[in-house]
């Protein structure tokens, strides 16, 4: 804080940014005055084995979560971490312990993440720890699981893997027999039809109503004796749909 400026390029202008853009101003590296009094970077931060880290949790760079430590979300952690606690809060303290020293002890001592999970298979991990413990133990003794030695894998070869296709594996379900509908169910289907059947028969009342004063409309009753006037008209026809229409018209009025 107390340099000319807070840029790296007084402390480190070796740093390939600074140092093409020094040889392009000026022709070669920018000279500086070592600055001892500046704070060295910290180490790298260290997780161990079986470590879970919540959602936004802020870690102090060189600090050591060992293993079987959880870190709660949100927590600000600034020291290591012992193995197997659960640590939260700002700054993030010790909440508890996962399982009591013995067993802590007994987790360590086995390294069972040395191991392929593949090899667990048929151990009821719902059951007590020192149950899994005693069947995971006794498979060691007995030789029937080694420990697991992964093969190295190039970058290249995991990008070719990422680009294989996924196949998705859609669970077989067994077809269900059809089941009897309950008498509730009747029952309320036989409502649901009685029901249309009643609209159906409200919507035809409807047409019949609007067709029977549709034919007692007085346009209705000219056009129709205009109709049979055309079809008699050599028999007078005509005339006499004059004096009917007068006979029709008046009818109306009254």
């Amino acid at each position: 804080m107390d340099t000319i400026s807070t840029s790296s390029f007084i402390y480190n202008p070796t740093f390939y940014i600074f140092k093409d853009a020094s040889i392009r101003q000026i022709g070669k590296s920018y000279t500086h005055t070592p600055c001892h009094h500046l704070v060295p970077p910290s180490p790298p931060t260290i997780f161990e084995n079986d470590v879970y880290v919540c959602t936004n949790a802020l870690l102090k760079p060189g600090i050591t979560l060992h293993t079987g430590c959880i870190v709660a979300q949100n927590a600000i952690v600034t020291k290591d971490v012992p193995p197997y606690a659960i640590v939260g809060g700002s700054p993030a303290k010790i909440l508890k312990y996962r399982f009591d020293e013995p067993t802590r002890n007994r987790l360590l001592k086995l390294k069972w993440w040395e191991y392929h999970f593949a090899d667990f298979d048929g151990i009821d991990a719902m059951k007590d720890i020192n149950y899994y413990l005693d069947e995971l133990e006794s498979r060691i003794q007995n030789q029937t699981i080694k420990p697991f030695y992964p093969r190295k894998m190039q970058f290249e070869e995991l990008i070719q893997i990422s680009k294989q296709p996924v196949s998705v594996v859609k669970p077989q379900t067994t077809p269900q027999p059809p089941q009897e509908p309950s008498l509730q169910d009747q029952i309320i289907s036989l409502k649901e039809q009685i029901s249309k059947k009643d609209n159906e028969i409200k919507a035809l009342q409807t047409s019949y109503q609007k067709a029977a004063n549709f034919k007692n409309h007085l346009s209705y009753k000219l056009g129709n004796s205009l109709i049979k006037a055309h079809k008699s008209w050599y028999k007078g026809g005509y005339i006499k749909f004059i004096f009917e229409a007068i006979k029709i018209k008046n009818k109306h009025k009254n």
